[in-house]
């Protein structure tokens, strides 16, 4: 089998992932050490699905601004928040999209807009640019990790004082 990262994956996914054989590339592929270089709440913030939501996040929340600014319809901005899930669509249709066009964020807001009603799908994206929402969604995660890495401090510092 060839190296494989273990985003994306769920607690059996990883289970088997772990017990497959594998050529690792890097630490993060090693069958050894995965435990020593993150945990399952960072791999779930930096899984396929973690990272598409942080996206979504963006999308959602640049949508209802909009609505409320007037700049875009308020139905619109109301159908966008409530179809930027990552649930709601098929991470698979995602990732074939972006082989085809070798853009991230085409087919992953395309698929958005199959959820949307096609009049209000229409502002979805409406005046960032992709490098905005690709920082921001990285900005996202590096907060998420940042408040784990806090707790975990915190509760280390906690242990070793008593």
């Amino acid at each position: 089998m060839g190296a494989r990262c273990t985003r994306g994956k769920s607690k059996s996914q990883l289970k088997r992932w772990m017990e497959e054989p594998k050529l690792g590339v890097s630490v993060f592929d090693s069958i050894l050490l995965p435990q020593l270089w993150g945990t399952e709440e960072l791999y779930a913030v930096f899984s396929d699905e973690g990272i598409v939501q942080k996206w979504f996040y963006f999308e959602a929340a640049l949508a209802l601004e909009q609505g409320f600014m007037g700049i875009i319809p308020q139905a619109a901005a109301d159908d966008i928040a409530e179809h930027c899930k990552v649930e709601m669509m098929k991470l698979e249709d995602v990732a074939a999209g972006i082989r085809a066009v070798k853009n991230r964020m085409v087919p992953t807001l395309r698929e958005v807009q199959k959820l949307c009603q096609p009049a209000n799908g229409e502002w979805l994206h409406y005046d960032p640019t992709t490098q905005d929402v690709l920082d921001t969604g990285t900005m996202l995660q590096l907060k998420d990790t940042y408040t784990f890495l806090l707790r975990d401090l915190k509760e280390s510092w906690e242990t070793d004082r008593t």
